[in-house]
């Protein structure tokens, strides 16, 4: 939800996040990107990369697709020893799908060149809904929510 309040003086109108991703954002915003130990090993891991992609760029998506992913799910920076642009997202087994489609979506905004590995599958452009299902069931047979 967002609330708009006049500021008076200088006629600009100030516009107010609210709710439970602002709150998470507001939460976040001065914490340095967990990496390491706190990662989750059931959680899916992301990997940008692409061709002629430097590591400011990279390094650039990626905390592009962090901010992107805090609604729905716990994000933190890949475990020292992993690639640039390695994130890992554990969401809870019913926000799966969820973190998948937020992830295709964003996807399908950048730039051709712009791949994500996500559990080692590469995808580039638009990610279908064969493969996207496919990831899911992987998930949770992984995590343990799903039986075989």
């Amino acid at each position: 939800m967002n609330r708009r309040r006049a500021a008076p003086a200088a006629g600009i109108v100030l516009v107010r996040r609210t709710g439970p991703a602002a709150s998470r954002r507001k939460r976040d915003a001065g914490r340095r990107p967990t990496a390491g130990g706190n990662v989750n090993a059931n959680g899916l891991r992301l990997t940008l990369c692409g061709d002629g992609l430097d590591d400011s760029r990279v390094a650039e998506l990626t905390r592009n697709l962090r901010e992107t992913l805090l609604d729905v799910g716990d994000v933190a920076v890949g475990p020292a020893g992993e690639p640039p642009g390695s994130l890992v997202v554990t969401p809870a087994p019913v926000l799966v799908t969820s973190v998948l489609e937020v992830i295709a979506s964003w996807l399908r905004r950048q730039p051709a060149d712009v791949e994500i590995g996500i559990d080692g599958v590469r995808f580039k452009g638009t990610v279908t809904y064969e493969q996207r299902n496919a990831l899911v069931h992987a998930y949770l047979n992984r995590s343990g929510e799903e039986s075989s």
